[in-house]
């Protein structure tokens, strides 16, 4: 999903976080849940990491 579309609870998380960048975003609409769940790429130091967020930028586990 492009970056503009991902919930500004979840920008505001990597705005404190300068020296990361989001490389990519992933909207997950899951059945029988009510949120939906964001899936971002981030990379530190040249290495890529996944983290889960609901669109309140609260960090969740996600097993698919």
């Amino acid at each position: 999903m492009p970056k503009e579309q991902v919930p500004v609870k979840i920008v505001d998380i990597f705005k404190k976080r300068p020296e990361t960048r989001v490389e990519d975003a992933v909207k997950i609409e899951v059945p029988k849940t009510i949120n939906d769940i964001f899936r971002i790429k981030s990379i530190l130091g040249g290495t890529a990491k996944f983290q889960y967020f609901d669109a309140n930028g609260n960090e969740v586990q996600y097993n698919y």
